[in-house]
């Protein structure tokens, strides 16, 4: 089990990245052993990774790492501060922001960019990714749940929110739940499967 709690938030990060990167694409993740990502990227379930991972993990955790802050990230911050300052309505760069954030492991500082940009756009499904992402990162396991089913509301066809949810009620023990969102994510997009 303690395993499974290590490798969840790691493949959350992964969606997280490709969250920020062009629609359809994953972004590679920084500071994971390519063995590992790779087996995380082909797998559909949390069993599956824990069965394709284990042989590549050390001595298990019961803590993963926040991402490591990179001047690249910092930088993008202060862009979308002078962006945020020419326009405060500007709910993409609030939302970029707060991903910023996340990459840096401040994913209070987040949450509170995700909210400004969902004040400013309700149906703004990648905020609401965004925010149940960093929600998960603070195990507040049933927040980042309620903003992955808005999100899915909001865009039916999000493999992202699929899989995020599942993710999200992995942890949670519901098993079945999970894996319906993983087949969901799935048959809407194949790099989810």
């Amino acid at each position: 089990m303690k395993r499974l709690n290590l490798i969840i938030p790691m493949v959350t990060l992964v969606l997280m990245l490709s969250a920020v990167s062009c629609e359809g694409e994953v972004a590679p993740a920084p500071n994971f052993d390519a063995t590992v990502a790779v087996a995380v990227a082909a797998t559909r379930t949390a069993s599956d990774v824990q069965e394709k991972v284990a042989p590549t993990l050390s001595a298990p955790t019961s803590t993963t790492a926040p991402p490591t802050p990179t001047t690249e990230s910092a930088s993008t911050i202060q862009e979308f501060n002078k962006a945020i300052q020419l326009d405060p309505d500007d709910s993409d760069a609030y939302n970029d922001r707060g991903h910023a954030y996340g990459l840096l492991g401040k994913y209070k500082q987040a949450i509170q960019d995700f909210d400004k940009a969902i004040q400013l756009d309700p149906d703004y499904v990648l905020a609401y990714i965004g925010r149940g992402v960093s929600y998960f990162f603070l195990e507040q396991y049933q927040r980042a749940i309620d903003d992955y089913t808005k999100a899915i509301q909001l865009d039916p066809d999000s493999p992202r929110a699929y899989m995020n949810r599942g993710h999200a009620y992995g942890v949670l023990g519901q098993d079945e739940k999970a894996d319906a969102d993983f087949d969901k994510a799935c048959s809407l997009h194949k790099i989810y499967c």
